[in-house]
């Protein structure tokens, strides 16, 4: 139907029915009320999913961009002549070649470090003992507990010792339901930081071939 054909009707149920004309045209202003916020709705809704697209792609974009950088390290090595068959170079061993230049820099850096072993104490000791947590978690779930448990029993002591600057042992061994599983001798054994260098002279002697076999 026509606009011209449409506004013929209107006029003629308007003369007709004056009553009936006016709901019917409040009834379509409504329904066009309704398809406009519709409509608005919907525009907003994009806008706000391409705004959250944009947001995303540009973290994605700040904090992954230096996953395209390439970063190389030069290292100048020294092939020695006396090493190399010159009728055969391919049976060469560069690799232990270079493997043993490396050491050679790496004793050099090792010889010349500096280590301030009562500014490593200090360091452990403003922890007041966190680092010793995932063997308590580890001892929790051995002995009996859940892993959830083991786990809320760990934070709510640590955060105590985090933000009050209390001893983490101290804290274990006041806890009814930490003590309930494992003894004060148990939880002092978790804190013996002999645990942690047991097997150093193992390890020497499998890299260097001395130490405590």
């Amino acid at each position: 139907m026509t606009d011209t054909g449409a506004d013929k009707m209107w006029a003629r149920l308007a003369a007709e029915d004056p009553a009936r004309a006016a709901r019917l045209q409040r009834g379509l202003k409504k329904r066009y009320a309704r398809e406009g916020r519709f409509k608005l709705y919907g525009i907003l809704a994009v806008s706000v999913a391409i705004g959250f697209l944009l947001l995303l792609l540009g973290r994605i974009i700040e904090q992954g961009h230096t996953a395209f950088y390439a970063n190389q390290l030069t290292v100048s090595v020294y092939m020695d002549p006396a090493r190399i068959d010159r009728a055969y170079p391919q049976g060469t061993n560069f690799q232990q070649m270079v493997a043993q230049q490396q050491l050679a820099r790496l004793t050099g850096v090792i010889d010349k470090l500096l280590v301030y072993p009562d500014n490593m104490r200090k360091n452990l000791d403003r922890l007041g003992g966190l680092h010793n947590s995932q063997r308590v978690l580890l001892a929790l779930t051995q002995a009996g507990c859940s892993r959830e448990e083991s786990y809320s029993l760990v934070q709510r002591n640590a955060m105590r010792t985090w933000e009050h600057g209390e001893d983490f042992l101290t804290n274990l061994k006041k806890d009814a339901d930490v003590t309930a599983r494992l003894s004060d001798a148990e939880l002092e054994g978790m804190f013996d930081e002999a645990y942690h260098f047991k097997h150093v002279d193992t390890i020497f002697a499998r890299v260097f071939g001395h130490g405590k076999p």
